[in-house]
């Protein structure tokens, strides 16, 4: 009886090993595809982030030399600038059209009759 019952204990044994081990060969033919196919994207977000790491790093370096910049100098430099260009604005503005068009019109009354002087001889 004795030995009856380990047989069918020891059959039991081997039917539930033979049970599991057809769940782990399921188990491994349904995810082993979905294990390279996760691989495969942790190779492109490897890539990825080891580009956003040499992105990273250019900021730095960026960073570094933006803090070198004296914006003091460059604040100067536009003030500077804006009030050449508001002294020349107010030169052109002063300009008086009017006066400048009677100028043209006597030089060109002068010079007028000296190139048809020269036009003759030319």
């Amino acid at each position: 009886m004795q030995n009856k019952l380990c047989t069918l204990f020891l059959g039991i044994t081997a039917g539930c090993l033979l049970v599991l081990i057809l769940c782990l060969a399921v188990a491994g033919l349904y995810y082993v595809p979905k294990i390279n196919a996760g691989l495969k994207n942790l190779d492109k977000l490897t890539s990825q982030i080891d580009s956003v790491n040499s992105a990273v790093d250019s900021l730095i370096i960026a960073s570094d030399e933006l803090k070198k910049v004296n914006f003091e100098d460059i604040n100067a430099l536009v003030d500077e600038s804006r009030k050449s260009v508001a002294s020349a604005n107010k030169k052109i503005e002063d300009i008086d059209i009017d006066t400048l068009n009677e100028a043209i019109k006597n030089l060109n009354d002068t010079v007028g009759p000296l190139a048809e002087f020269f036009n003759v001889f030319g």
